[in-house]
């Protein structure tokens, strides 16, 4: 895609105490979906 708006939408695959997954979904103006990543994050905790 090289001009135009693209949305992205943000989905959790997986929350747990420790490890967050989150798939998110980007799209054209037309809603063509034009690229997905997925994503881990490490929850820490205070203390």
């Amino acid at each position: 895609m090289r001009s135009g708006t693209v949305h992205a939408e943000a989905h959790p695959v997986h929350v747990g105490r420790s490890l967050i997954a989150v798939r998110t979904d980007l799209r054209d103006e037309a809603g063509t979906l034009v690229g997905r990543t997925t994503q881990t994050q490490a929850v820490l905790t205070a203390g």
